[in-house]
């Protein structure tokens, strides 16, 4: 212990300690500076029990962004067990365009996000949570209704509501057609996709989302059938900034969600 007080006394240039036969006494230079080294000591002892809450999960925030339909059907899902398991830990939700979901991670805006998978960013970690396919939706009465199976060509000349240019979803329509050598016949872009089944539940056109647009079948009365040759595939992922490791907080609603995605996607 000496030979720590001797090492602070160098390093701070003042001796903190006189002494003599009769023992160790505060110099005045010591009594001046103990409240701060005692306000210093407090202050680290509220560190080490804030990271303590922090590693233990006791406290902490969580900023996740996904798209509107996700934030209606299966975000709550893993939020309230997250929420039951860990009350003191607050969770912000950023619902919004799924075209807007990378920039949101790669600005720092949100921890982490669920979205499809964007095309190789060194910036960004990616991780595979599940595959599913594209679908044709359309409305009761629409004519592809007598299909059990459609097909890519037999969307003909379809009228389309699809998600706007920006999307992935969109990007995922617009190369499978493109590899086909099919012309769609886009009536309608929009930003959201429940407005592309809105306008599809009134007859106005069909669209083409992932199975998970339609979770509550009756959120709109439209029928559903995945599109084939070719199946189109489209990849769920989980996406942070790829040099930072997360919070436990984060890593730990990470897994929740991912876990889920993936029971829910089990069931049906």
């Amino acid at each position: 212990l000496s030979l720590l007080i001797k090492e602070l006394e160098r390093v701070l240039c003042v001796t903190l300690f006189d002494r003599n036969t009769r023992g160790v006494y505060l110099s005045q230079a010591g009594k001046d500076l103990l409240p701060t080294a005692q306000r210093i000591l407090s202050d680290f002892q509220r560190l080490e029990e804030s990271a303590e809450d922090l590693s233990r999960l006791a406290r902490g925030e969580v900023r996740v962004a996904c798209s509107a339909v996700l934030a209606a059907n299966i975000l709550p899902l893993a939020l309230r067990q997250f929420e039951a398991d860990f009350p003191g830990i607050r969770v912000m939700i950023c619902d919004t365009a799924e075209q807007t979901l990378p920039d949101l991670v790669r600005n720092d805006q949100v921890d982490f996000a669920i979205a499809t998978q964007v095309e190789a960013d060194p910036r960004l970690h990616q991780e595979l949570i599940l595959s599913d396919h594209m679908a044709v939706y359309f409305a009761p009465d629409h004519p592809l209704a007598i299909h059990d199976t459609v097909t890519w060509r037999q969307l003909g000349n379809t009228p389309l509501a699809l998600l706007d240019r920006s999307s992935p979803l969109r990007q995922i329509v617009d190369r499978t057609a493109g590899r086909l050598g099919i012309w769609l016949n886009v009536r309608y872009e929009v930003t959201f996709g429940n407005t592309a089944l809105a306008l599809t539940e009134q007859g106005l056109a069909a669209t083409i989302l992932p199975p998970n647009a339609l979770r509550t079948p009756d959120t709109f009365n439209c029928q559903r059938r995945i599109l084939t040759k070719p199946v189109a595939e489209r990849k769920m992922m989980l996406i942070r900034l790829a040099n930072r490791t997360p919070a436990p907080a984060v890593q730990t609603f990470w897994d929740y969600c991912r876990n889920e995605v993936q029971t829910v996607a089990s069931v049906g």
